[in-house]
C-alpha cells in the first residue's frame, strides 16, 4: 500500500465543515492533479479517512465522484488507484471541445443578455489579477475562473445541450490544464485569448467570435503538445 501525504485546504490534515464529501473530492483531485497521489499507487479509504479525521462515508462518495470524472478507479478488496492519464484521450476531448465551442461562441454573440456580458467582464478582470501577479498566482483559482468563463459562454448560447456536452469533458480537462498552466508564458496568452472571444461576443460578431474560439482552443492544443507530458 503506498504511503499518502495529503494536506487539506486549510493547511492541516483534517477537514472540519458540513461538506465532507465535497471537500474530500477538491482535497483528492488537488492531490491527483500535483502527483501527490501517483498515477498505478495503490490508496486505501481508511488511509485517507485517519489522514482526514473523517468517516468513510464521505470518503467514499469522493472517490465515486473522482471514478465517474476519470480519475481514480476502485479495485477490490485492495481501495483505489489514479488512474494514468491518457494523452490521447485528452486530445479528442480537445478536438470536440473545438467543435462544440465554436458553435457556443457563435450563438453566445447572438443570444447574450447584458447580465451576461457583465458577468464575463468580470470573470476576466479578475483572470487579469491572477496572471498580471506572478508570485500570487494560483493554478486552482485560476483554472476555476477559466472553467467559468467557458461555462458562461455556454450558457449565453442558450442551448442546454451544448452546455451538457461538454460537462464530462471539462472535468477530464482539468489535468490538462494544471500542466498548462505550470508554464507561466501560457498564462497570459490563455488570458488575451479569451479577451478576443469575450470582446467579439460583446460587439455581438458570431463570426468574430467563432474565429476566437477557434483560435483558443487550437492553441490550447498546440500547448499541451508542446508541454510533451501527460
Amino acid at each position: 500500500m503506498a504511503e499518502l501525504m495529503l494536506s487539506s485546504i486549510n493547511g492541516t490534515r483534517t477537514i472540519n465543515s458540513e461538506t465532507y464529501a465535497g471537500q474530500t473530492y477538491n482535497l483528492l483531485r488537488t492531490a491527483i492533479l500535483k502527483h501527490e497521489l501517483k498515477e498505478g499507487e495503490v490508496y486505501s479509504q481508511d488511509q485517507v479517512s485517519a489522514m482526514l479525521n473523517i468517516s468513510r462515508t464521505p470518503v467514499r462518495e469522493a472517490l465515486l465522484a473522482l471514478q465517474k470524472e476519470g480519475y481514480v478507479r476502485f479495485l477490490r478488496g485492495r481501495g483505489f488507484e489514479v488512474v494514468a492519464y491518457d494523452t490521447k484521450d485528452a486530445m479528442n476531448i480537445a478536438e470536440t471541445r473545438l467543435i462544440v465551442e465554436k458553435a457556443a461562441a457563435r450563438l453566445a454573440a447572438q443570444r447574450v443578455r447584458e447580465e451576461q456580458i457583465l458577468t464575463m467582464e468580470k470573470n476576466l478582470n479578475m483572470q487579469q489579477v491572477c496572471v498580471e501577479n506572478k508570485n500570487m498566482f494560483d493554478v486552482q483559482f485560476y483554472l476555476q475562473l477559466d472553467d467559468s468563463f467557458h461555462l458562461q459562454i455556454l450558457e449565453a448560447s442558450s442551448n442546454n445541450h451544448l452546455y451538457k456536452i461538454t460537462e464530462d469533458m471539462r472535468s477530464q480537462w482539468i489535468r490538462v490544464g494544471y500542466s498548462i498552466l505550470q508554464y507561466s508564458e501560457n498564462r497570459l496568452d490563455i488570458y488575451h485569448e479569451h479577451q478576443k472571444i469575450f470582446n467579439a461576443i460583446k460587439a455581438r460578431d458570431g463570426e468574430a467570435a467563432e474565429q476566437a474560439m477557434e483560435l483558443h482552443m487550437s492553441n490550447t492544443q498546440k500547448r499541451h503538445l508542446a508541454k510533451g507530458s501527460g
